[in-house]
């Protein structure tokens, strides 16, 4: 092997493992720049690539026998660790990847750590076998559960996870099919059953709580992925008989939250207040603490 190659390779596996005290890095960009000007950009890739899939595996390995009690922790550490380290590949060899990958269509280094992260660590036949993806799903939903009975959760370990799923999508068919199909269809499941427990003892103030708190994880999860944001919002009918027209510009538009009308019960007066109007165009009213205050009262009814 060229030794000059092998020199880039050495300080490629220094990064992964988090020795940089061991790079030289402006001799790193003169080796990069003089295989890519001397047409051995190829052979770089093709070893860079093997080197990822070789990391990615040894994560694999760890992380597809893993108990369900630390699978949301474990499997955060290892993804940041592995994104990080691929953020920091594609910069030092970004040369390479605008004289050679993208000209030639090629994926990126961080394409290429997020499709083997995707392959090893997911569709292995090992990872089939051990259920590891849907014990990491259903991790997030047995979370999303506590969070609706008043325990707390690590919203930034949850977020983390969540945006592991968009990152290694395609076309974002893995995350609906591994985590927004799935909550959507928990979500429907857990209200069918509240709402019937609530209402039949006439605990309307509490199931509308539990029904802004159920917009709150909404908005909190599918602001991680803007294409699932812009489809809820396309597919939202915002006039009783829309036409062609009115509705192809509403698709633009934000979303905004109709006026309510609605009864309260007011402790001062000891009576309920017909009618009490809210006009309000954002939908972040109705997680303000005078909203929740007034349908806490509610709940006394």
């Amino acid at each position: 092997m060229d030794s000059e190659l092998e020199k880039i390779l050495r300080m490629v596996h220094n990064i992964y493992d988090d020795q940089t005290s061991k790079i030289i890095f402006y001799e790193l960009y003169s080796s990069i720049y003089s295989h890519v000007t001397n047409n051995k950009e190829k052979i770089l890739y093709e070893r860079i690539c093997q080197i990822i899939e070789q990391k990615t595996k040894q994560h694999a390995t760890f992380l597809t026998f893993l108990q369900e009690e630390t699978i949301l922790e474990t499997f955060n550490e290892k993804w940041k660790h592995h994104l990080s380290k691929m953020k920091i590949l594609s910069k030092v060899f970004t040369f390479l990847e605008n004289h050679y990958l993208v000209p030639n269509q090629k994926l990126i280094l961080f394409q290429v750590g997020t499709k083997f992260w995707k392959q090893y660590i997911f569709e292995s036949e090992s990872a089939q076998e051990s259920k590891v993806l849907s014990k990491l799903t259903q991790s997030l939903m047995d979370n999303i559960s506590k969070s609706r009975i008043g325990d707390t959760i690590d919203q930034t370990l949850m977020k983390n996870v969540i945006s592991m799923y968009i990152e290694i999508s395609e076309g974002l068919d893995f995350y609906q099919m591994w985590f927004e199909t799935i909550f959507l269809q928990t979500s429907k499941n857990y209200f069918r059953i509240t709402s019937q427990e609530l209402l039949s003892t006439n605990q309307c103030g509490s199931y509308l709580i539990k029904v802004i708190f159920f917009f709150q994880l909404i908005s909190f999860f599918f602001s991680l992925c803007p294409y699932t944001q812009s489809n809820i919002q396309s597919n939202i009918q915002l006039t009783n008989q829309p036409n062609n027209q009115s509705t192809n510009q509403s698709i633009n538009q934000p979303f905004t939250r109709p006026s309510l009308k609605i009864d309260y019960y007011d402790d001062e007066q000891n009576s309920i207040v017909k009618k009490k109007k809210i006009n309000k165009n954002r939908i972040n009213f109705f997680f303000s603490k005078k909203w929740l205050g007034r349908l806490t009262r509610l709940g006394k009814l």
